[in-house]
């Protein structure tokens, strides 16, 4: 019985360890985009070891409870970056609360080493580094956060032109993550904008905070810089997620060229390797070439489902090399389809709703409970969350962070219990309404 036993627990450690050792992403790996060269910080990162959180959260409760949640677990340091942050709004109250609470809980269990929280600030050219600063300072001392044991620091990447810092993450301890496409901003008063955020764990973390790191030390060359990431605390997950991340570089010029980036063909190519199902949701659309990307799915018999914000940032999006508004990509893709497809087969294969807040009517705004949500699945397989909007401010000119988390029955289940449910409650398109 003792033989019995021991053989089979060397079994299940072998099961365990071939498991492991098996862990990775066909999908991903025979993808072509990542044989391809990039330019320096938008190389692809792929890993296996990872966890996500199958709960989606959403809006400014949902979205910066769970951050403030995240941060007073904090040991070590935290990393947040973020495209807007107004020191009075509720997202920055959820902030500075944690950081309170976090130095709270330290002092009850007697620890006296720091915790670093290392603040990346985006801010437009037209905007004074030195006011900026100074309204940190205040916020710092208004909120009660000079903290022993919790020390801040604040930098600014100061965009050129149309080149900003799109990109919003929190990181704590190289352990968890939050990725979200939600701003520190009076957007997120209130109920907020309908926006999405998703917690990882694992090797992923490892990317997400060297490309914190990187881009700290590219853009800010004075001041402290962080130099610790993935160096001290391991976030391995024993779950097989394989996650891909990709990048965009910031971009200052006036163009309509998309970048040759990770992020931007891994989109393109997801798409074209689509065989039955495109679902979307993102405020605004007018990618060229990924409307007709999307076409071509349609016309090879892919189910496509969009949901767009109505009148959402319309004026910006029509100036010149910005791609133009969502109503008119709905007719380039379309007419387009137009030549190929009768009236109805075109609305059958290509559903393009509004979006609607609360299922009475379309939600036709830039404010507030506008969706400003950024998420697509493909297949029922693989889902594709991050900072990026599908229009030309995000594809040519933001530095973005997209995550392609490759697990089947996750992205099943956010279909189901998410998806779905949006789309069933918002309004199609004029041109396909019954």
């Amino acid at each position: 019985m003792r033989g019995m036993g021991l053989f089979f627990i060397l079994f299940i450690l072998w099961f365990g360890l071939a498991a492991n050792a098996s862990c990775g992403s066909q999908t991903f790996n025979s993808w072509n985009m990542l044989r391809k060269a990039y330019p320096a910080g938008a190389d692809p990162k792929l890993t296996s070891s990872n966890w996500v959180d199958d709960r989606i959260y959403t809006h400014a409760d949902g979205i910066f409870g769970k951050m403030h949640q995240l941060i007073q677990t904090a040991e070590k340091h935290i990393y947040i970056q973020t495209w807007t942050f107004q020191p009075r709004t509720k997202p920055a109250l959820y902030l500075a609360d944690a950081l309170r609470k976090l130095h709270a809980r330290r002092r009850s269990q007697g620890k006296r080493d720091t915790v670093h929280v290392w603040l990346l600030l985006n801010i437009i050219s037209l905007q004074n580094e030195s006011h900026q600063r100074q309204q940190m300072d205040q916020y710092i001392v208004d909120q009660g956060l000079n903290l022993d044991g919790i020390e801040i620091h604040v930098a600014f990447f100061k965009a050129k032109l149309l080149g900003a810092n799109h990109v919003k993450t929190v990181s704590v301890d190289n352990k968890v993550a939050l990725v979200t496409g939600a701003n520190f901003s009076v957007s997120n008063n209130g109920l907020g904008f309908f926006d999405l955020a998703f917690v990882v764990k694992g090797d992923v973390l490892k990317s997400l905070d060297y490309d914190f790191v990187q881009t700290w030390i590219s853009y800010i060359k004075s001041g402290p810089q962080p130099t610790h990431w993935g160096s001290h605390l391991n976030g391995s997950s024993r779950h097989c997620f394989p996650i891909l991340l990709t990048r965009n570089r910031a971009f200052p010029d006036f163009s309509s060229r998309i970048q040759n980036s990770s992020m931007n063909d891994a989109i393109i190519e997801s798409i074209q390797r689509a065989q039955s199902n495109i679902e979307i949701i993102t405020p605004n659309m007018n990618v060229t070439k990924l409307l007709d990307a999307i076409a071509k799915a349609a016309l090879r018999g892919v189910s496509v489902r969009i949901i767009l914000s109505k009148g959402f940032t319309d004026f910006a999006q029509e100036l010149p090399t910005r791609g133009g508004a969502n109503s008119r990509s709905i007719s380039r893709i379309y007419d387009g389809l137009a030549k190929y497809l009768s009236p109805s087969e075109i609305c059958q294969r290509l559903q393009i709703h509004w979006y609607s807040h609360d299922g009475r009517a379309v939600t036709e705004t830039t404010k507030p409970p506008a969706s400003h949500a950024k998420f697509m699945l493909i297949d029922k397989k693989i889902a594709f969350f991050g900072s990026a909007n599908m229009d030309n401010q995000s594809w040519v000119n933001s530095r973005e962070i997209a995550l392609f988390v490759d697990k089947a029955s996750l992205a099943r289940q956010w279909t189901s219990h998410f998806f779905d449910p949006i789309f069933s409650r918002s309004f199609p398109i004029d041109r396909c309404a019954q």
